[in-house]
């Protein structure tokens, strides 16, 4: 039995390999050569690369002005917490000091009201005081009493004279009204018999007997017996209360 021989190129293994395209060559194979055959592409993946760069230090840029503002932000906001800080701390010294200084401003109040209420009692014992020395003067001789217009008090105690003309004013209106001639003036003639009278007793009290053996007793003689005018500077040339004091105590042992 004869077969009929059959060809290979008319098979349809041959007519799918004939439609596969034939391997490039080794000179096609090259890295250059391949960058060729996709140099579009590449270009086109460089231009977005290079475009996602931009954006995101666009976005990077932004994102870095925010983080700033936010921390300027922060920053003045921190300034005024501690500068109201800083305020409430003097508000609250200042009360502090305000309710000490209150205190310190009641405890110099309840001093002062002390102060005064001894101010008073002072005043309310000065008057008495210058009541009981109008009695006793008023019960002591003219020559001896300080209301009169020929003491010489005022030199010794000015202050007790202001206190007391202040006080009896109508008593010391001959006194202050007097000039200075009539100040300076010689002693009235109760002063001169009163003076005359004591130098004559210690005149007699001062001479003994030459055969007497008695102990002479010191007299005082009162300094205003001298012919020396009164004097506007406290000295001893002037009556004093001591010198009263002795004339009484002489009248006495004589």
């Amino acid at each position: 039995m004869n077969k009929q021989f059959t060809l290979i190129s008319k098979c349809s293994a041959y007519e799918e390999l004939i439609k596969i395209k034939a391997l490039p060559g080794s000179s096609e194979a090259t890295l250059a050569s391949i960058f060729d055959k996709v140099k579009k592409e590449f270009n086109d993946v460089k231009a977005d690369l290079l475009n996602i760069e931009k954006v995101i230090k666009s976005d990077i840029a932004a994102e870095i002005k925010q983080a700033e503002a936010l921390e300027s932000k922060s920053k003045s906001s921190d300034r005024k917490v501690r500068n109201s800080y800083k305020k409430l701390i003097k508000v609250r010294s200042r009360a502090y000091d305000t309710e000490g200084n209150l205190r310190a401003l009641l405890e110099q109040k309840r001093g002062v009201l002390q102060i005064s209420n001894e101010v008073d009692n002072i005043n309310e014992l000065l008057k008495k005081i210058l009541v009981d020395i109008d009695e006793i003067d008023s019960n002591l001789p003219v020559t001896d009493q300080l209301f009169n217009a020929n003491s010489i008090n005022r030199e010794h105690y000015p202050l007790l004279f202001k206190l007391l003309s202040q006080a009896h004013p109508e008593k010391f209106e001959q006194i202050t009204n007097l000039t200075p001639s009539s100040a300076t003036s010689e002693p009235s003639s109760e002063i001169l018999q009163y003076a005359s009278t004591e130098q004559q007793s210690a005149t007699r009290t001062i001479v003994p007997s030459m055969h007497s053996t008695k102990k002479v007793k010191p007299t005082f003689i009162l300094s205003s017996l001298r012919k020396i005018e009164p004097s506007t500077a406290i000295s001893f040339e002037t009556v004093t209360a001591t010198d009263k004091i002795s004339i009484k105590s002489l009248r006495e042992s004589n």
